[in-house]
């Protein structure tokens, strides 16, 4: 027996912030950090910040912690039930410096 499709309806949409910061964070480790341990903080951090041979999981789970606490990364949260199963992150190219242009070196 196949489980049928969910209605749409059965899903609901949140915020990324200090209270939902805990089930995004479940949902990213069902995928080993998204992206083997990106942490969806790639766009944010700086060249110094991200890849390197100093960037792990960890610092990158960190680095979105700090951002979500200080209201500094955003992402719609989708929700079937208390489960986050889907988001989609958004800012300001403040917010996300490595959005744009990501081949070419800013001044």
């Amino acid at each position: 027996m196949t489980e049928a499709e969910p209605n749409v309806s059965e899903y609901t949409i949140r915020a990324l912030g200090p209270d939902t910061r805990d089930a995004f964070a479940q949902l990213a480790e069902l995928h080993n950090g998204v992206w083997n341990g990106c942490w969806c903080a790639w766009f944010h951090a700086s060249p110094g910040e991200r890849g390197g041979q100093g960037r792990t999981a960890e610092s990158n789970r960190s680095l979105k912690q700090r951002l979500v606490s200080q209201g500094q990364a955003h992402a719609a949260l989708v929700f079937r039930g208390d489960v986050a199963v889907a988001w989609c992150e958004y800012g300001s190219p403040q917010q996300l410096p490595n959005i744009y242009h990501r081949g070419r070196a800013t001044a």
